[in-house]
C-alpha cells in the first residue's frame, strides 16, 4: 500500500497507509476529514521534528522493497491468467462449435409452442455455452480489477500469451511436425497460419451472440501479425529468444527491421558484401536491394515490399531521387546553350583554315591564272631553249585563264614541254603544282569502287557504281578530281549505302564492305593535301562534346513522350535510354565512351 505523510491542522506530520490505487490527494482529503475531529491545537502536543535523512533512506528502501513485491506479484498474477487463458478459449472454442452444431440440428423454437415446452429459451447446450461465456467475462472483470495496469503486468501478460507457443510450435518445427517452405511467400503464409491458430485459442469476454463474428476478426488480426511476430516458437530452449524478439518490436523496432530485411533477402557473408558494395553507377543514386543481389527472392521481396501500404512511400520516394540523380547527370552532360555553342566555335577555329587552304574547291580559270603568274615570275638568266619553253607554258595557262582553251586540251600541251636545265624544272613544277592545286588524282579510289561493283550485296555494288560516276563527272581534262569532292564522298559514304539499300537499312555487312573504299579515300587525300588526317582526328576529337551535348539534350527533350512522377518531375524511363543507345550504335558520330556509360 501507498505511505503518504501529511501534516494537520495541528502542526503534527501524520504517517498515513493509504489503500491501493490511491493518490496523494486521497490522503489529504481523508487527513482533513479525520484529523479535524482531534483537540484543538493548543491541547496537541508540539509539531513532530522533519524526518532525519537516515529515516528518509529507511523510507525509500522500504518503498523500493514494497515496488519490487508488487512488481513480482503483478507479473504473476498476470502470467498466470494468461497461461489459463489458453485452455479457457479453447474450451471455448469448442462449446461454441457444440452449441452451432446443435443449434442446426435441434433450432431453438420461438413458437407458442416452443414457449410451453421451453424450447424457445434454446436447448440445454445453449444455456451451458452462455453460462460459460458470463464466466469466461465474470473472470476478465476480475482480473481486471485485481491486476492494475503496470510494468510487471504487462511482462507477465506478454509471458503468458507466447509461452505456450514458444514451446509447443518450437518444439513442433523441431520435431518436423509442421511443413517446410523455402520460398519468401511460403514463409509468410505459414506464420500467418500459426498467428491465426495462436489468436482462436484466446477466449472472448463479450462476444455473447456475436460470438462468431468476434472470433473472425480475432483469427483475422492474428493471422496478419504472425508474420510480425517471427521468432516466437523457435524450438525448445528458444522461449527467451521468442519473448525478446517480441519485446523487442516494441524497444527497438529498427533491429526487428533489419532482422526482417536479413530474413527475406539473406544474410550470408556474400549476400552481405553485395549490399555493402552496391555499385553507385550514378552520384547520389541509392539502388534497391533487388536490383544489386539480381535474385528471384530479392526481387520478389521487393515486389512484396513495394504493395505494402507501409513500405510502398518509402520505395516511391527513393525512387523519385533516384530519378532526380540520374536527370541531373543528365543536365550537367547536356550543358548550356553557351557551352554548346563554344565548343562549336573550337571546332570551327581548329579545323576551318585547314579546310580554307587545302581543300576549298577552285575553278580551272582560278588554278591557270595561278599558274601563269608563277611562269611569268621567272627572273635572270636562263638557258635559251628552256626559256621559250616557259614562255609557251605561260601562253598556255594564259589561254585556259581567259577560257579560250579548254584545260583538257591545255594538259595535253604541256605534258609536251620539256627543259633541260634545273633551274627551268623547278618553274615548271611550280606552275604544275598551281594548276593541280587541291586536285587529287583518284585511280586507287576508282580501283577499289570497281572491285565492289562486282560484290554479290546489291546494296554495296549500287554504290559503287553511283560513286564511280561521281568521280567521272568531277574529274578534269587530266584525270584529276577536286580534293573537296573525294572529301565530301567519304562524309556521305553513309548516305549513299542507304540510298542503295532496301528500306533504307544499312547493316553491318555493307559497312565493312565498304570499309576499304573509306581508307583509301583518306590516304589518297592525305597523300595529295598533307595534313588531312591530322585534321580529320582533331575535327573528330573536338567533336565529341558536340556530340554528346547534342545526344543527351535529345534524350531530355520535354516534348519527346513521357510523364511525371509523383514528385512532379519528368520520368526518365528505361525504354528512352535505351533507345537513346541504340540510335547511337548507328550513329555516325557516336557518344564518348565516358558519356555512354
Amino acid at each position: 500500500m501507498p505511505i503518504f505523510h501529511v501534516t494537520g491542522p495541528d502542526g503534527h506530520t501524520y504517517e498515513i497507509n493509504a489503500p491501493e490505487g490511491a493518490t496523494e490527494q486521497d490522503a489529504i482529503a481523508y487527513a482533513q476529514a479525520n484529523l479535524a475531529k482531534q483537540s484543538p491545537a493548543s491541547t496537541q502536543a508540539p509539531a513532530q521534528p522533519e524526518r532525519s535523512l537516515m529515516q528518509r533512506a529507511g523510507d525509500a528502501i522500504a518503498q523500493g522493497y514494497k515496488d519490487v513485491n508488487d512488481f513480482g506479484n503483478n507479473l504473476g498474477d498476470a502470467f498466470a491468467h494468461h497461461v489459463a487463458s489458453v485452455p479457457v478459449g479453447v474450451a471455448q472454442l469448442g462449446m461454441h462449435g457444440a452449441k452451432a452444431i446443435g443449434d442446426f440440428v435441434a433450432p431453438a423454437d420461438n413458437t407458442l409452442s416452443g414457449l410451453v415446452t421451453g424450447k424457445q429459451k434454446g436447448n440445454w447446450l445453449d444455456q451451458q455455452t452462455a453460462a460459460y461465456d458470463k464466466w469466461v467475462q465474470d473472470r476478465e472483470q476480475a482480473y481486471q480489477q485485481s491486476v492494475p495496469n503496470s510494468v510487471g503486468s504487462y511482462t507477465g501478460a506478454t509471458l503468458g500469451e507466447v509461452l505456450p507457443w514458444a514451446t509447443g510450435i518450437g518444439e513442433a518445427r523441431a520435431l518436423g511436425l509442421l511443413p517446410k517452405v523455402s520460398s519468401t511467400a511460403g514463409k509468410l503464409g505459414l506464420l500467418s497460419a500459426e498467428g491465426g491458430l495462436m489468436a482462436a485459442t484466446q477466449p472472448i469476454a463479450d462476444g455473447g451472440d456475436n460470438y462468431g463474428a468476434e472470433k473472425a476478426k480475432q483469427i483475422a488480426v492474428g493471422a496478419a501479425t504472425g508474420p510480425v511476430l517471427y521468432g516466437v516458437g523457435q524450438g525448445a530452449g528458444a522461449v527467451g529468444r521468442g519473448v525478446g524478439n517480441l519485446i523487442q518490436h516494441v524497444t527497438n523496432p529498427q533491429a526487428v527491421a533489419d532482422a526482417n530485411i536479413a530474413r527475406l533477402y539473406g544474410s550470408d557473408p556474400a549476400t552481405v558484401a553485395k549490399l555493402a558494395n552496391a555499385p553507385q553507377l550514378v552520384p547520389g543514386e541509392v539502388p534497391s536491394a533487388a536490383q544489386v543481389l539480381q535474385t528471384p527472392d530479392a526481387v520478389q521481396a521487393e515486389r512484396m515490399l513495394r504493395n505494402n501500404p507501409a513500405s510502398s512511400a518509402a520505395f516511391v520516394a527513393q525512387d523519385n531521387a533516384n530519378n532526380s540523380a540520374r536527370v541531373g547527370l543528365l543536365n550537367r552532360l547536356a550543358g548550356t546553350d553557351d557551352d554548346l555553342a563554344t565548343a562549336v566555335q573550337a571546332r570551327r577555329d581548329a579545323t576551318q583554315a585547314y579546310y580554307r587552304d587545302q581543300l576549298a574547291p577552285t575553278t580551272p580559270q582560278q588554278r591557270y591564272k595561278n599558274a601563269a603568274d608563277v611562269l611569268d615570275s621567272i627572273k635572270g638568266e636562263m638557258f635559251r631553249p628552256d626559256f621559250d619553253a616557259l614562255q609557251d607554258a605561260k601562253t598556255i595557262a594564259g589561254k585556259v585563264a581567259r577560257g579560250t582553251l579548254d584545260e583538257g586540251e591545255a594538259a595535253d600541251q604541256l605534258n609536251q614541254i620539256t627543259v633541260k636545265t634545273k633551274k627551268a624544272q623547278k618553274v615548271l613544277d611550280q606552275a604544275i603544282t598551281a594548276i593541280n592545286k587541291n586536285m587529287v588524282d583518284p585511280s586507287r579510289i576508282v580501283g577499289q569502287l570497281e572491285e565492289l561493283t562486282k560484290s554479290g550485296n546489291p546494296t554495296v555494288s549500287g554504290a559503287a557504281r553511283q560513286h564511280l560516276d561521281l568521280i567521272a563527272r568531277n574529274r578534269d581534262g587530266a584525270g584529276m578530281v577536286p580534293a573537296r569532292a573525294l572529301d565530301d564522298m567519304r562524309q556521305n559514304i553513309g548516305n549513299m549505302l542507304s540510298a542503295n539499300a532496301t528500306n533504307g537499312v544499312v547493316g553491318s555487312q555493307e559497312a565493312a564492305l565498304y570499309g576499304p573504299v573509306t581508307a583509301k579515300i583518306v590516304s589518297t587525300l592525305d597523300r595529295a593535301v598533307p595534313g588531312y588526317r591530322n585534321n580529320l582526328a582533331t575535327y573528330a576529337k573536338l567533336s565529341q562534346p558536340i556530340n554528346d551535348m547534342q545526344a543527351v539534350r535529345g534524350l531530355l527533350d520535354p516534348n519527346a513522350p513521357g510523364s511525371l512522377n509523383t514528385a512532379g518531375d519528368p520520368q526518365l524511363a528505361v525504354a528512352r535510354v535505351k533507345q537513346a543507345l541504340r540510335s547511337d550504335d548507328n550513329a555516325r558520330y557516336g557518344l564518348g565512351d565516358a558519356t555512354r556509360s
